[in-house]
């Protein structure tokens, strides 16, 4: 497989001579983007009728707005390196892709017909349908991740790829062997890949054990994830969320809130139930700008991943922590990105279009021989068009862009 022309480093990577985006803007900073982008609870008003319809045509506008994206979708399944390498295409410079690690790398069981086929078939079915990473032969381990690693190597070779997050169950709980689990993980990953690690148990967090887990990912180069989920939520199944039940308190879970590498920090907010809830109030935003400074990494950014899907509640929130943290630690994305030229198809201007019709029906050259009354048909028509074309470049320049 070939090797990637730069390091991983993304808020280091390299540009094009013709950007004028400096990576290094972004370190210590605020840089906003959802946990995926394709459902359709995902669709953001930014969006035109065309550019909603799919993930794909979706992306370059959404890359506008914000500075990465979270690709869930790896989770349940091996990408297409063709697709993957769209996705990269349709991104400006300076833009990076969290990647959630598959699946059955993380779960206990996954279930079989997720695995990429010629996979599938190296390995032994069970009646259950389901089997484990440990189950697997080397064979079938190693060809899992040749699969895996060819998927993110269009990110990687751009320079575009921030991290693979491998996300441990709430089941998976505090163990020598989890923790041998994630370094032979890494192992497995393309050389300088870096790794954030998240432990929905939350015993690898808290207390002493905390300090240790945060002690140990330091020590290996892990960036250890901070996630922000309520209680309720998270021991109610993602499709089966009904609320907070009666008589139950409204409680965040704690979480472990700490820098643990140079190149970044991340932290991951999941709001799962209801419309108006999923909109941090003032309080919620409050508490994460003023644990900023635990998270600000040496020479990188900090990632704030929005898993709060209801209409435009990802860019309420990115847009209130931007307030409430001020400008030390907020970085506009959008402000600046004629500094990252856009792949999103703009729209012309009512004045352009208009503009663009008038010539379109301006009528054909005149015989030379014409008679005098044609001529001066003509020479009032050029006049009337003339004042019109002037009129509508005038409202062309006040249009917004």
């Amino acid at each position: 497989m070939r090797a990637p022309t730069s390091s991983a480093d993304a808020t280091d990577a390299s540009t094009s001579s013709a950007s004028r985006f400096d990576p290094s803007s972004l370190h210590g900073r605020l840089v906003h983007g959802t946990c995926g982008w394709a459902a359709a609870s995902q669709r953001l008003s930014i969006y035109t009728s065309a550019e909603a319809q799919t993930g794909e045509s979706r992306l370059p506008r959404y890359a506008e707005r914000f500075g990465f994206v979270e690709i869930d979708s790896t989770t349940y399944a091996v990408p297409n390196p063709d697709v993957v390498r769209r996705w990269v295409e349709a991104t400006p410079d300076g833009f990076v892709f969290v990647v959630k690690a598959f699946g059955g790398f993380c779960a206990s069981t996954v279930d079989a017909r997720s695995l990429p086929r010629d996979v599938r078939e190296a390995t032994t079915s069970t009646p259950s349908g389901r089997l484990s990473y440990a189950s697997m032969s080397s064979r079938a381990k190693s060809m899992l991740w040749d699969r895996f690693n060819e998927a993110l190597a269009p990110i990687r070779d751009a320079g575009k790829l921030g991290c693979v997050v491998f996300q441990f169950h709430l089941s998976q709980g505090v163990s020598e062997t989890l923790k041998a689990h994630v370094l032979e993980c890494r192992s497995r990953l393309l050389d300088g890949t870096r790794v954030a690690v998240e432990f929905r148990d939350r015993a690898w967090l808290e207390g002493d054990v905390g300090d240790a887990t945060a002690r140990w990912c330091r020590e290996h180069d892990l960036c250890l994830v901070c996630a922000d989920e309520l209680e309720h939520e998270t021991f109610q199944r993602d499709r089966d969320q009904r609320g907070l039940p009666p008589g139950a308190t409204r409680r965040r879970m704690p979480t472990r809130i700490e820098s643990t590498v140079e190149w970044g920090s991340l932290v991951r907010v999941h709001r799962r139930h209801g419309t108006t809830e999923r909109v941090l109030d003032e309080e919620e935003i409050a508490f994460w700008a003023a644990n900023l400074d635990a998270l600000r990494p040496a020479r990188g950014p900090i990632w704030f991943a929005w898993g709060t899907e209801w209409r435009d509640a990802p860019l309420q929130n990115a847009r209130a922590l931007d307030t409430a943290a001020g400008d030390a630690w907020s970085y506009d994305w959008y402000g600046t990105r004629r500094l990252r030229p856009s792949r999103a198809k703009t729209k012309p201007s009512a004045a352009e279009s208009a503009i663009a019709s008038l010539f379109a029906r301006a009528p054909p050259p005149r015989p030379r021989d014409a008679s005098a009354s044609s001529s001066s048909s003509i020479r009032a028509t050029n006049a009337s068009s003339s004042r019109t074309i002037a009129d509508l470049w005038a409202r062309a320049s006040r249009d917004p862009t």
